[in-house]
């Protein structure tokens, strides 16, 4: 994660934060939303978050930080869980940071801890990162400039490769720096839980729950695009609203509909994707690319079909 330094003019440094738990992750989850939030909407990169926003997003996390002009002030943000991150991708300028920074965090009583970024799995695959970046740059492979694609030792590295990497000067001035790392690795307990719907918790007026909010929402919505509302239509959505519900899905629609109505404000172009999308309880909410329901009747009775309506 890009940090932006205190003041105007101060520049950015780069922060790696891992979370230790729900917590941990929670704190994560604020500050992506913020970093994409205040993107340049024609970037696609994330804009730096402000260092202020770290103090309070900072529990539940390991933080490991390269710049050593930054160690001091991230001990008062996150105590004995800052690291000092070492890498080695044997270059000199690797080395010379290296050096800096295991001067810089033993003046502090800050422990270091080694990484390995890796831009592809074994070193075969090399070549092919580079074809793969020549084509992006549409170049010859052999004048990618530098930068722009990674070294050859950017590979995921086994533990026997680790420990000789970082064998040498001025590496061996943290001697505990691979063992840190074993032990945040250790120390990360956050799982994924795939048996469960995690939504956000919907902003509701008092006194509502959120059945009773979509519902008044969805009748509003009925009322202004069904002229007249006819008996039918409102039979197909009280349908729609108890199986949503009884599916537990409300507050996932009163989520979406909160982010078509910013996307609708702002000026940003929306489409909704799936069998939910061509909902009556969407196309009334007013969601993208919704379907409109209508009914019609036959020798046989009632019957419903979508017809496709380009929302207003």
């Amino acid at each position: 994660m890009t940090v932006a330094r205190d003041g105007p003019d101060e520049g950015a440094f780069r922060l790696v934060l891992l979370a230790k738990d729900d917590e941990g992750y929670s704190n994560l989850c604020r500050l992506a939303t913020e970093r994409h939030l205040g993107a340049d909407r024609s970037s696609y990169e994330g804009a730096p978050v402000p260092f202020a926003s770290l103090a309070g997003c900072s529990d539940g996390l390991f933080a490991m930080c390269r710049d050593a002009g930054m160690l001091e002030e991230l001990r008062g943000v996150y105590g004995g869980s800052l690291y000092a991150e070492l890498v080695n991708d044997g270059s000199r300028a690797c080395h010379r940071e290296a050096e800096e920074l295991i001067e810089a965090a033993g003046a502090l009583g800050i422990e270091c801890a080694t990484t390995n970024a890796a831009a592809f799995a074994t070193p075969e695959e090399h070549r092919l990162h580079l074809v793969v970046n020549a084509i992006r740059l549409i170049c010859p492979v052999t004048r990618v400039p530098p930068g722009e694609a990674a070294g050859p030792q950017m590979y995921i590295k086994s533990g026997a490769e680790m420990r000789e990497a970082f064998s040498c000067h001025p590496y061996t001035g943290a001697p505990r720096a691979i063992e840190n790392a074993r032990e945040i690795a250790e120390a990360c307990h956050f799982r994924f839980d795939l048996n469960r719907r995690l939504f956000p918790a919907p902003d509701l007026p008092p006194g509502e729950t959120a059945f009773s909010h979509l519902t008044k929402l969805c009748f509003a919505g009925a009322a202004r695009r069904y002229r007249p509302l006819t008996s039918g239509a409102l039979e197909r959505l009280h349908h729609e609203l108890d199986v949503i519900e009884g599916l537990g899905f409300t507050p996932y629609f009163l989520a979406v509909n909160d982010i078509a109505s910013f996307c609708r404000e702002q000026g940003i172009p929306a489409a909704g994707r799936g069998s939910a999308a061509g909902s009556m309880v969407a196309y009334v909410l007013g969601s993208p690319t919704s379907t409109r329901w209508s009914t019609t009747s036959t020798s046989s009775g009632s019957s419903r079909r979508p017809a496709r309506t380009r929302p207003t």
